[in-house]
């Protein structure tokens, strides 16, 4: 039906899941248009948002995966990819109506296996923090875009518009320059959070790869008292938080770069909270602009990593050199955090402090 000039508008219908890479829908359309010659309109029809630009920037990323650089030329200039929203025709699914394979039984001469319902996402614990790790994802892959001449434009104005987080870790991921295998393990993560992190450390790996600025997400926590609410003047005006208690919290989301960890806290929020499993105490240290000292903290996964941590530190402060240098080994031979192990590996190149010294590390920057 594609390749008949009278036919000049062609409707689809397709699900979330449709538009998502190793689709039948593209090798359809692909087989179709090659063997066309005049222009036609492909119009979905069902309730995805923004379906005709997630239609054409799929479409056109297989098109450049499977080496079909003239069709994608054609496709440019002669079928237009319109959006349309009919409400209810495609609801997005839910758990009972997902399913994922749980036996291969057999490959040939077709598929047959053994399904189960796949588990739904779960609920996502700090909704601030998810966002920022999203808003993340997207300037990475913006970047991305922005300096691969090889990847479409059209690609950008969809991570821009699209507005289900799932459905834009989902994209992107699927897009990535990896192999099928380590696209399987993203995508295979029920967790959306953890889904989403993954993605950003591929994406980091990418950005790395091509000599850019890698991209991460930081949060400083700090306790205390603040003034909050509108301020400004007629030409200035909005909410907004100030005092001593923020501008260290603010200062401390800029050090979880140099400390190699996704976040960390102050003595004042650990003072709020029941002390957690495999807390770390990172440093003792004195921001720009404030001269008092503060410990901070930070919480990880793995209980011996956290030990490890815990070890080094200690052995810093009390001046055991030896033992603070066998721990940023253990760390290092681990991978667990490169960053933090050649941080402490400086300090201690230096002569070994005397006297009186409190352990504290006076910060000159933010």
């Amino acid at each position: 039906m594609l390749t008949l000039p009278s036919v000049k508008l062609v409707t689809i219908t397709v699900t979330e899941s449709g538009y998502a890479p190793g689709s039948p829908l593209f090798e359809y359309l692909a087989c179709g248009l090659r063997n066309r010659r005049t222009p036609i309109t492909i119009m979905s029809c069902d309730n995805i948002r923004q379906n005709g630009l997630v239609l054409e920037t799929q479409f056109l990323a297989y098109l450049y995966q499977t080496n079909q650089y003239e069709l994608v030329d054609w496709v440019k200039n002669n079928v237009y990819f319109p959006s349309c929203m009919v409400d209810r025709i495609t609801p997005r699914v839910h758990d009972p109506l997902r399913f994922e394979i749980e036996e291969l039984i057999q490959e040939e001469p077709y598929l047959v296996a053994k399904v189960q319902e796949a588990k739904e996402d779960k609920e996502v614990d700090d909704p601030k923090e998810f966002s920022a790790i999203i808003d993340s994802i997207k300037e990475q892959a913006l970047e991305v875009i922005k300096e691969n001449p090889m990847l479409p434009s059209e690609a950008s104005f969809a991570i821009k518009n699209i507005q289900s987080d799932s459905f834009i870790v989902n994209f992107i991921s699927s897009n990535m320059e990896l192999s099928v295998m380590q696209k399987q393990v993203i995508l295979e993560k029920d967790n959306l959070k953890e889904r989403a992190l993954l993605t950003l450390k591929n994406l980091n790996k990418e950005l790395k790869a091509d000599n850019l600025m890698e991209l991460g997400v930081g949060i400083g926590i700090n306790t205390g008292d603040a003034v909050v609410g509108n301020m400004g003047s007629n030409q200035r005006f909005d909410y907004t938080v100030l005092g001593d208690s923020v501008n260290l919290a603010a200062r401390l989301e800029a050090q979880t770069k140099e400390y190699g960890v996704f976040f960390m806290f102050t003595e004042h929020t650990l003072k709020q909270i029941t002390t957690p499993e495999n807390l770390v105490m990172l440093d003792k240290i004195a921001v720009k602009g404030q001269t008092a000292p503060v410990t901070i903290y930070t919480i990880l996964n793995d209980h011996k990593y956290a030990r490890v941590i815990n070890r080094m530190v200690d052995a810093y402060q009390n001046r055991e050199w030896a033992t603070c240098s066998n721990q940023i080994e253990i760390i290092k031979d681990h991978k667990w955090n490169d960053t933090l192990a050649d941080l402490y590996a400086e300090r201690i190149k230096q002569p070994m402090p005397i006297g009186d010294w409190d352990g504290v590390e006076r910060k000159t920057s933010k």
